[in-house]
């Protein structure tokens, strides 16, 4: 088989237009980061205690979503996080007792079993019977009186 450089020759030469010069440089190696100095001097221990960055989600958009409009328009969003968008904007709370959606997320993360079935569920009754009497528990200690009611809520919750 021929060095690479003399199929890279021959292959540029076969496309180049007659009379246009080619010139082939050696390839050159760059040097990478070297976080060494990082990772060595990380206590991993410590880690899962640094407080996730806040995630942001838009919560209206100007023009709305699907609108066609020309190319270069500007599109206003309006962003907030989790822990400050109130409970009270679900259409039914389920009278659930979480102040903002973010503590609703977060008692939901809590449980990571309970996070995935919810995410998973297409609604209550497709739940296991142990995810049902799981999420109950949970829906209950938190106010909720229907755990029908509450799942809807939890699945909008659990999207975010």
């Amino acid at each position: 088989m021929p060095p690479a450089a003399e199929i890279s020759t021959a292959l540029l030469s076969s496309v180049a237009a007659p009379g246009l010069q080619l010139q082939l440089t050696a390839p050159v190696k760059l040097a990478g980061i070297d976080n060494t100095l990082w990772t060595s001097g990380i206590n991993t221990t410590v880690i899962g205690t640094i407080q996730k960055p806040v995630r942001t989600i838009v919560v209206s958009q100007d023009p709305p979503a699907g609108t066609e409009v020309p190319f270069g328009t500007p599109v206003n969003i309006t962003l907030a996080s989790l822990s400050v968008i109130p409970l009270g904007i679900l259409k039914d709370p389920a009278g659930l007792t979480f102040a903002t959606l973010g503590d609703f997320h977060d008692a939901l993360s809590a449980n990571p079993a309970l996070l995935t079935s919810v995410s998973n569920a297409a609604n209550f009754q497709a739940l296991s019977a142990a995810d049902q009497a799981a999420f109950t528990t949970f829906a209950t200690q938190h106010g909720a009186t229907d755990a029908t009611s509450a799942f809807g809520a939890a699945k909008i919750v659990a999207s975010l």
